[in-house]
């Protein structure tokens, strides 16, 4: 196998993200040719094909062709983790697990279970937990629960530089319509403890 070819596996293994995110043949095939490496469909699916059992990689068929991702056995290409970078991995987690949009902690999560296995082999780092907290300023708050289909499309607005507009309601009969320019996590509350969302879209 000649250098090229081991780089450009490499490079293909790096594009595909886990479960359940995915990226299409075709897509594996532009990022390919941006980086220089210019290769057939059909070649990067055998190549793929080959590299599945190994890399614990699942393909797909779709409408666009072939999709493909690690599954939750998967061994994702990542550098190697030194135990303190690691810790802040596992510390960010913890802490930024409730700001940060749902498909932005899914694309990291290969990350953070690497970091999570690091600290796991090291005797230094083993029970972190046991003796590293972050306790916040002031009292502390409880969080409630949050619809993570609402959260995600406000996030989406905010990183998009779009407005929502949200109906909700109180009591039955009592009904008020807004375009949110900014937004307190109360307004995403679980429906038990929070006015009722009945309508949010996304205007520009």
């Amino acid at each position: 196998m000649s250098r090229s070819t081991t780089l450009r596996h490499i490079c293909m293994l790096k594009l595909i993200p886990k479960y359940p995110s995915f990226v299409l043949t075709k897509s594996i095939k532009q990022q390919l040719s941006e980086q220089g490496f210019e290769v057939t469909l059909r070649t990067i699916q055998r190549d793929l094909d080959n590299l599945s059992s190994i890399m614990g990689i699942s393909s797909s068929e779709s409408p666009e062709g072939l999709k493909w991702c690690y599954v939750n056995s998967g061994h994702e290409i990542l550098p190697a983790l030194q135990p303190c970078e690691a810790l802040l991995l596992c510390i960010a987690k913890a802490q930024l697990s409730t700001q940060l949009p749902i498909a932005s902690l899914n694309q990291l999560e290969p990350r953070f279970s690497k970091a999570e296995r690091t600290l796991e082999s090291s005797k230094k780092f083993k029970n972190w937990r046991e003796r590293v907290k972050v306790i916040p300023y002031g009292f502390p708050l409880t969080a409630k629960p949050i619809n993570e289909e609402v959260r995600t499309i406000v996030y989406d607005a905010v990183l998009n530089q779009q407005q929502i507009a949200l109906s909700y309601q109180k009591q039955p009969d009592e009904r008020k319509d807004y375009l949110l320019l900014k937004f307190r996590g109360s307004l995403l509350a679980n429906k038990s403890e929070y006015p009722l969302i009945l309508g949010l879209l996304v205007v520009r």
